[in-house]
Parts: structure tokens; sequence; C-alpha cells
């Protein structure tokens, strides 16, 4: 409850979202090709070039219901807004990158090279 996500869009080539439950709000809003083949030549301005695009093109939002499932390449600006009452969002979140990419090797947003992610075991 209250967790969300600020505009953003996603390194790996695609992302897909599969809700488990319903929930109150929490909405998923996307701006679909915000991100071009031009807007990645601008390196450490790309995001903020991206979010100023999403004013320009009127957003899809997709509200949390048990058994939808979402699909969005990294062209995708997208958010994710609060939820609302105490009921937790539940959902499973894959990345699709092309070999040899991982979405373990992050570019940073400056545009200056990758850094490595660094996971927490999970216990089972």
């Amino acid at each position: 409850p209250g967790g969300g996500f600020v505009r953003h869009f996603d390194r790996n080539q695609m992302t897909v979202s599969l809700y488990l439950n319903t929930v109150e709000a929490g909405e998923l809003t996307v701006w679909p090709n915000i991100v071009s083949p031009l807007v990645d030549l601008f390196g450490r301005y790309k995001l903020p070039i991206a979010l100023r695009l999403t004013r320009l093109k009127r957003p899809i939002d997709i509200p949390p219901r048990e058994g939808t499932l979402v699909v969005f390449s990294r062209r995708t600006v997208h958010a994710v807004s609060p939820v609302v009452g105490q009921r937790a969002r539940v959902s499973i979140i894959l990345a699709y990158d092309r070999p040899p990419a991982s979405f373990m090797d992050v570019p940073d947003y400056s545009g200056r090279g990758n850094h490595r992610v660094a996971l927490d075991p999970v216990q089972a």
C-alpha cells in the first residue's frame, strides 16, 4: 500500500507484467514509443528528453486487475501510481534482453558506462 514508481523507461528489450490480484488504484500508466532511435542518441540527456515528450502524448492507464498481462518495449515510458487502501499489489515482472545483454548490466543515466547490479539472495 502506498508504493508506486515515478515516470521512467526500462533498459531491457521487453518487460512483461502480470497482475496476480486486484487492488484499489495503483494503475500502470504508459506512454508508448516515447524513446525513439533519435532520443537514443542523446546519451545522458535521454531520460529528461523522454520525460518532456510525455507531455505531448496522451497516456494509457491500465488498472491493476487480477489476470491482466501487460507487455511493453524499452521505448515505453511508464509509471505506477500508489496503491490506496490496505491491500498490497501483487504482480510478476519479467524482463527480456537480447543475448549477450543482461538486466544485471545496467547503464547509468549519465551515459558514461555500465555497472553490475548486485541482488540480495532470496530465502525460499
